[in-house]
């Protein structure tokens, strides 16, 4: 009695696929699939510019450019196999496709008659991807994504009212008690007081904060224009190899400029608006 298996697998984090990765899920796929009887591994290759092919020959895989207008946008393991004559020209025994996509991520699709084997190559190809492939942003559509940004973005609006009001408040003072008291110092104490309070008021910047973040969030869910913000400072579903390497690397470096400029930059301006509204 067959014992077949069937395993289709979307992992949620983007991947960051360099040369020594390829060679080891291709290890991979070869100690566990490929000792079966005529068994067939090749690889499938598609560009930006909608070119594809398919090889058996690894090393032209390596050898790809990867630079703009040859930019892999998928890469695919697809491993077949047979232990006897097939029906049907287009089903095997044994099969495995393991695809990596700039804008689908990484899916894993086993089939076979083996159960043990299915779920032992799931199992070796899933922990290599989570420890050392698939660890970047969790890649999200963008329905998905507007959704959640939304959620953040009320969440967002509520802790900035309250944040806002906590600001403006102060404790109330019985001003009957203040009056009646014989103590001048108190009675200065709340002049000063309520002075402060009146000027804090007058300059208060808060609410121009406020418009500016919130106006800006809703251009950028809108206008479909955080996606391509994030992908910009936190690349994901990266091919590291050819050409693309120093690319990426430039990317990098321009990227961790910025960060570090507008970071510095905030700290200083949010340090200064506090002391001046409270000077």
């Amino acid at each position: 009695m067959e014992n077949k298996a069937r395993i289709d697998f979307d992992f949620k984090k983007g991947f960051f696929l360099e040369e020594d990765d390829i060679l080891k899920i291709n290890e991979i796929i070869k100690s566990r699939f490929c000792s079966l009887p005529n068994s067939i591994l090749k690889y499938k290759i598609r560009r930006i510019d909608s070119n594809e092919y398919i090889t058996d020959n690894l090393e032209v895989v390596l050898k790809e450019e990867n630079c703009n207008g040859q930019e892999i946008v998928s890469f695919t393991f697809m491993a077949e196999s047979d232990t006897k004559e097939k029906v049907n020209a287009f089903e095997f025994e044994y099969q495995l496709h393991l695809s990596f996509s700039k804008n689908n991520g990484t899916s894993l699709s086993i089939s076979g008659l083996d159960r043990d084997l299915v779920f032992l190559l799931k199992s070796d190809l899933k922990n290599y991807l989570d420890n050392n492939v698939n660890k970047g942003f969790i890649v999200m559509d963008k329905s998905e994504f507007k959704s959640k940004s939304i959620l953040a973005l009320l969440l967002f609006i509520m802790l900035v009212t309250i944040s806002f009001i906590l600001s403006i408040a102060s404790p109330e003072t019985n001003i009957e008690n203040i009056l009646k008291s014989s103590d001048v110092n108190e009675k200065l104490n709340y002049i000063i007081q309520k002075s402060q309070d009146y000027s804090f008021r007058r300059i208060n910047i808060y609410p121009y904060y406020t418009v500016g973040i919130l106006g800006l969030l809703m251009l950028m869910i809108f206008f479909d224009f955080t996606p391509k913000v994030i992908t910009f400072l936190f690349p994901s579903n990266t091919f590291y190899i050819g050409k693309y390497m120093k690319i990426y690397d430039k990317k990098i470096s321009f990227r961790n400029n910025i960060i570090w400029v507008v970071g510095i930059g905030l700290i200083v301006g949010i340090t200064a608006s506090f002391v001046a509204n409270r000077l």
